[in-house]
């Protein structure tokens, strides 16, 4: 054990030890789930930390998840206007696929099918308002289609973009750390 977790008893060792593990999968589950779960896994960093004293991951570690967490919320923010705005669609619309999403995924919580209901929520969310503001707007149906087509692929990139980023943080965290306690 390092510095930093010789003072605490073994067994809370073990107990943060699975903290930290079951924290990372939740932040994971999380990004599946279109949530940041970068966030999760900055605070597993810091238990970490904590745990390993001088040794990985280190306060220059913790900083760099809060930096990839917090670049996660700016990429999801300006995905949703590009992938609305790139096919023609109004500012309002890009608010509706955000709005649009997150309303799809409390109602598809609702559905028999566990994690699949919420993901398909988000889907017809996101594409539902943002086709709806874009109709009304009084365009075609095809080019609302075309607008509201864009908010989905966008919705469903950021959802790809932040699950990567949660398992790759993940696995540096505890993969680091662990490599660490082994030298």
């Amino acid at each position: 054990m390092n510095e930093g977790a010789t003072t605490i008893p073994i067994a809370a060792v073990f107990l943060l030890h699975m903290a930290v593990w079951l924290i990372c999968i939740a932040g994971i589950a999380a990004s599946c789930l279109s949530f940041t779960g970068t966030w999760l896994i900055s605070i597993a960093a810091v238990i970490a930390a904590w745990l390993s004293g001088p040794g990985f991951p280190g306060w220059i570690t913790v900083a760099a998840l809060l930096l990839l967490s917090a670049a996660t919320e700016v990429i999801e923010t300006l995905a949703a206007h590009w992938g609305v705005t790139s096919r023609g669609g109004s500012r309002a619309a890009g608010v509706a696929a955000v709005a649009g999403g997150l309303l799809g995924m409390v109602l598809g919580s609702f559905l028999p099918v566990p994690v699949a209901g919420p993901l398909l929520g988000i889907c017809i969310g996101s594409f539902g308002l943002a086709y709806m503001v874009e109709r009304r707007r009084e365009r075609t149906h095809g080019e609302a289609a075309n607008v509201a087509l864009g908010a989905l692929l966008a919705r469903v990139a950021v959802l790809v973009f932040k699950t990567a980023a949660s398992v790759i943080a993940a696995t540096a965290l505890l993969g680091g750390f662990y490599f660490d306690l082994l030298r």
